[in-house]
């Protein structure tokens, strides 16, 4: 996949022992549409529930929210 991601920002909340919600918000660059031209710098929050099963964490939903410009009729 073409581009960059950066993690901006990221937030560990402990449910309890075994559970844990990730919630981390991503910048992605350098991405370009199919006729080559390119896309803006774009924004997601990914919202993860992550479970510890014996001696492994294991991701047991994840959610991506992609921000928009409303302005643009790409991406």
């Amino acid at each position: 996949m073409a581009g960059k991601s950066d993690a901006l920002h990221q937030v560990f909340q402990f449910v309890d022992e075994k559970v844990i919600i990730v919630h981390t918000e991503v910048s992605r660059k350098g991405q370009a549409m199919p006729d080559g031209s390119a896309i803006a710098e774009r924004k997601t929050t990914h919202l993860r529930v992550v479970r510890k099963n014996i001696n492994e964490w294991q991701i047991e939903a994840h959610l991506i929210s992609d921000a928009r410009d409303k302005q643009s009729n790409k991406h």
